[in-house]
Formats: C-alpha cells, sequence, structure tokens
C-alpha cells in the first residue's frame, strides 16, 4: 500500500481515508489552507476530519491513487484490531458499512492466514505458557493416576 494511504489513515482515520479514495482517487486533490462547513471536503469527510486533514497538508496538493486493494487491507487490518479490543461484530459492521456476516468473514480469512504463516514461519501454535496452562487444567479435569475422568 502506498505512504499516502498510510498516512492518510493515521491522520483522518481509515473510513475518511477510504471517502477520499472513493471520491478522488486517481486524480489530484487540493487540500486547502482553511476549511469551512460546506467546503467539499467537509461536506465528504465531517467537518472535523476536514480540519485535521487540513492541519497536516493545508495548501498542498496530494496524488491519490486508485488502490482498492491497499485500502481493503487496510481495512480488513482494522477490522481485526477492532474486534481484538472486544468491539462486537455488529458494531464494526456499522462502522465499515459491512453486515456482520462480512466481518465474520474477514475474520476467518484472518485467522486462516495467520495459521499458515505460522505453519511456515516455524513459529510454535501455542505459547508456552499456553501450552503449559492448557496442560494444567487437562491433568485437573483428568486424573490419570485413576485413569478417568475426576
Amino acid at each position: 500500500m502506498q505512504l499516502i494511504l498510510r498516512r492518510l489513515s493515521e491522520t483522518i482515520g481509515l473510513p475518511d481515508t477510504i471517502e477520499i479514495v472513493r471520491r478522488w482517487g486517481g486524480r489530484i486533490l487540493y487540500v486547502p489552507a482553511s476549511v469551512g462547513p460546506n467546503d467539499p471536503l467537509a461536506l465528504t469527510l465531517g467537518y472535523n476530519s476536514a480540519l485535521r486533514l487540513v492541519e497536516h497538508w493545508g495548501g498542498q496538493y496530494l496524488q491519490l491513487p486508485i488502490d482498492r486493494n491497499g485500502l481493503l487491507d487496510l481495512r480488513n487490518k482494522s477490522i481485526v484490531e477492532d474486534y481484538r479490543k472486544g468491539v462486537s461484530k455488529t458494531q464494526i459492521g456499522l462502522r465499515y458499512g459491512l453486515c456482520r456476516q462480512a466481518i465474520s468473514h474477514i475474520l476467518q480469512l484472518h485467522a486462516d492466514r495467520e495459521a499458515i504463516r505460522k505453519k511456515y514461519s516455524g513459529e510454535p501454535d501455542e505459547q508456552p505458557a499456553e501450552k503449559e496452562y492448557c496442560e494444567q487444567q487437562l491433568n485437573f479435569l483428568f486424573d490419570e493416576s485413576k485413569g478417568h475422568a475426576a
């Protein structure tokens, strides 16, 4: 993904970055030195996001790429991060304009990719502390000396 998209998402957030690229991708966007509530940027992003954009890039021209795949990767990464923070699938879906099933699909794809990455990187599937904890729980539930469940 291009650096400009990463920096935009750090400044105004991923949903607004996606909206800018949807509207002005493939073109040069002039960011005015100041912005009012009726400015096209403010109407597209909301006034607060437009102010943050002007604060960082006011008076400059931004070459916005048409980078749909990069934006989707960035969006999906943000979805996974939100989910790990405890945000519900419904709330995530509302934020990104997706249904719960789409969020579940994105999370499953991420889990599958992580499993493949771990398999071929030589990383253990479980951390040693997690493995030890699981073994302790199994030993608690199953009394080996008696050969049956406790």
